[in-house]
C-alpha cells in the first residue's frame, strides 16, 4: 500500500510538472498572438484523468485504492464500482455512478469535482 502511495505520489507530481509545461507553452504563445486560445488538454493514465489542468480519478481505470481515496468511498464500494464496470463496460459520464448500489445524489454531488469518466 505505501508503494502504490509512493508511486501515485510520484504520478501526481510528474503530471502536475506537464500540466504546468504545457500551460507555460499555452501563455507565451497568446502573449505573441491574443487571438491564441490554448486547447483543452485531456490526458488519462494509471486511474488519474488531468482534464483543463486539474488532476481526477478516472472512474474506469482507477484501481480500489485510488477509488477510495474519494471522500465517502471505502473498500465496499470501491468494488461495486469496479464490478459494475467490469459487468456493463466502462461509464460513460460521471452521472453513471448513480447506477452503482450505493452511489446516490448527495456522494456524486460531494465527488463529481474531483473525478472524470474517460472512454
Amino acid at each position: 500500500m505505501k508503494n502504490r502511495l509512493e508511486e501515485l505520489c510520484f504520478l501526481l507530481l510528474a503530471l502536475g510538472m506537464l500540466t504546468a509545461i504545457l500551460l507555460t507553452q499555452g501563455t507565451r504563445q497568446a502573449q505573441a498572438d491574443p487571438t491564441f486560445l490554448p486547447p483543452i488538454k485531456t490526458v488519462s493514465g494509471n486511474g488519474i484523468a488531468i482534464v483543463d489542468g486539474a488532476v481526477l480519478v478516472d472512474i474506469n481505470s482507477a484501481d480500489a485504492d485510488l477509488l477510495m481515496s474519494l471522500p465517502g468511498i471505502g473498500e465496499v464500494l470501491a468494488g461495486r464500482i469496479i464490478a459494475y464496470r467490469e459487468e456493463h463496460g466502462p461509464f460513460t459520464g460521471v452521472d453513471d455512478l448513480l447506477n452503482v448500489k450505493g452511489v446516490g445524489q448527495v456522494l456524486l454531488s460531494n465527488i463529481e469535482g474531483e473525478i472524470a469518466a474517460m472512454q
